[in-house]
């Protein structure tokens, strides 16, 4: 039963990163050069559970547009977990961290 349970919000999250990473690239458009994510919305990096990359330093909006677009997602999947993102420039210790938790 365990099992069941964990697959099945597993199955939600991934079918709500596809959703978040539709709706951040038509947001960050050319400046977004990566994004990570682990298979699990309990896996985190630095209590993050999404990375935004960009290719320039990121601004407050852009940490406001991106949270903005995490809680939309949530409403219109009618999500229980939440989307925790945080927005790097590339090359940026967070990111490079991210990517050892969440694919390691």
């Amino acid at each position: 039963m365990a099992q069941l349970i964990i697959e099945i919000i597993e199955n939600r999250w991934n079918k709500a990163i596809r959703k978040y990473i539709e709706k951040i690239l038509i947001a960050f458009g050319d400046s977004l050069v990566g994004f990570l994510s682990p298979s699990n919305p309990n896996i985190t990096v630095y209590d993050y559970n999404a990375v935004i990359v960009l290719n320039r330093k990121p601004r407050k909006d852009d940490v406001n547009l991106a949270r903005q677009i995490a809680r939309e997602v949530e409403k219109e999947l009618g999500l229980d977990v939440l989307i925790v993102p945080i927005v790097v420039e590339k090359g940026d210790l967070i990111e490079e961290e991210a990517y050892g938790i969440f694919e390691g």
